[in-house]
C-alpha cells in the first residue's frame, strides 16, 4: 500500500517537471516531504535494508521491532518543523598501519529525516520505468 502511493507520487512529480510545471513539481515534493510513506520508506531502510541497521548512533537506540518503528514514525511527524541535526557518535577504526580513523554514526531518527528529505528530491530527477 505504502509503495503503491509513494509510486504515484514519485510519477506525478517527476511528469511535472517533464513537462516544466514547477508550481505542480514543487508542491508535489512537499507532499512527498509531509507524507506517511515517505518516513514510512526511510525508517525501513534505516532500521531494515541498511548495512550499518545494527549499529546504534550516539542515542544507543536501534529501532528494529514493529511497535518502535511506528512510535518512531510519531517523533518524526511531530518533530518536521523544528527539526534540527544532532551531533554524530565517533567511533575510532584501527587501521592496518598503525592508526586509526574515525567513523561518525548518526542517530536514528535525524538520519531518518534526512533520508525522507532525498526521498523527496530524489523523486524529481529519477526516471521512472
Amino acid at each position: 500500500m505504502v509503495m503503491l502511493f509513494w509510486k504515484s507520487l514519485k510519477k506525478r512529480a517527476y511528469k511535472a517537471v517533464q513537462v516544466g510545471d514547477k508550481r505542480k513539481a514543487r508542491s508535489l515534493q512537499k507532499l512527498i516531504l509531509k507524507s506517511t510513506s515517505a518516513r514510512l520508506l526511510a525508517i525501513r531502510q534505516v532500521t531494515q535494508l541498511n548495512a550499518g541497521k545494527r549499529t546504534a548512533g550516539i542515542d544507543g537506540k536501534v529501532f528494529l521491532n514493529f511497535e518502535e518503528r511506528f512510535a518512531l514514525e510519531e517523533l518524526l511527524k511531530f518533530n518536521v518543523n523544528n527539526w534540527h541535526h544532532n551531533k554524530l557518535r565517533e567511533i575510532p577504526i584501527p587501521k592496518k598501519d598503525g592508526k586509526t580513523r574515525i567513523l561518525k554514526v548518526p542517530t536514528v531518527c535525524p538520519y531518518c529525516t534526512s533520508i525522507a528529505e532525498s526521498l523527496g528530491m530524489f523523486c524529481l530527477t529519477e526516471r521512472i520505468s
